[in-house]
């Protein structure tokens, strides 16, 4: 609807992974490390030249003040909700 709040859907959706996440750890489902580093060698952020740069990478991740545990972390959490 017109009238729904964009931090309403943001929550929601924050819910909504949360529950998921929960959900997995119950059914103990789980993300390989195999399944996250092919996810990271599709991000076009880190691709040079038509491939994966890990330069690309850990430069990209450092500018946005992250680390490769935590960006991973993340895109685990992205995958199991998936």
């Amino acid at each position: 609807p017109e009238d729904v709040h964009p931090d309403h859907v943001a929550a929601s959706q924050l819910v909504d992974g949360a529950v998921l996440r929960s959900e997995a750890t119950r059914l103990g489902l789980t993300v390989t490390d195999e399944a996250v580093r092919a996810a990271l060698m599709r991000i076009p952020a880190f691709q040079a030249n038509g491939s994966f740069s890990p330069n690309l990478y850990r430069e990209t991740l450092r500018s946005q003040g992250l680390s490769p545990s935590a960006f991973e972390a993340s895109v685990r959490d992205d995958l199991l909700e998936a």
